[in-house]
């Protein structure tokens, strides 16, 4: 009964998990303004309010990131045995890297253990306290499986720490 239990807790039956308002505030008193969000969709948007966003049909990981600032919160599934978060991970670092992206927030499970997580550790992060309550698109409340991250990219570092560490702690 109680594998069944964690088992349904663990179905999705979505791929789309919001970010909660309260968490893009903070984004935006930090970046500005979110001029991409590379992997959203029209319902998300209407709560970032990215000037522009990419969604499955235009699939941001195909795309140069032309942007001064970028709220990303990557789907959390697998593609086959690759993670969501390890592609689209590897993607903000290397449009960072040539220099497309200014600064970005980027929220992801906070999977220390696996190698892409690992390329993280030289920018501040903020280990949110306790779990975020995401929304689908029916409105259908739901807690991360396991613990959130925050990773700031760019060169406002101070700012990032003001503004998140009412979240969590911020290394």
């Amino acid at each position: 009964m109680l594998q069944r239990a964690r088992l349904r807790h663990l179905q999705q039956e979505s791929f789309e998990w919001y970010t909660p308002k309260k968490y893009l505030r903070a984004a935006c008193a930090v970046l500005g303004e979110i001029e991409l969000d590379p992997a959203s969709s029209a319902e998300a948007n209407r709560i970032v309010q990215a000037k522009l966003f990419y969604d499955l049909t235009t699939d941001g990981l195909t795309k140069t990131w032309k942007a001064r600032t970028v709220w990303l919160n990557p789907p959390y599934c697998k593609q086959g045995n690759t993670s969501n978060q390890a592609m689209w991970t590897a993607k903000l670092l290397r449009e960072y890297k040539a220099g497309n992206v200014i600064e970005a927030i980027l929220l992801v499970t906070a999977a220390t253990e696996t190698t892409w997580f690992h390329r993280l550790y030289s920018f501040p992060m903020c280990f949110v306290k306790g779990r975020i309550h995401f929304t689908t698109p029916t409105g259908k409340r739901g807690g991360a499986t396991k613990g959130s991250i925050f990773v700031y990219v760019g060169r406002k570092p101070e700012r990032f720490r003001q503004v998140f560490d009412r979240f969590g702690v911020v290394k």
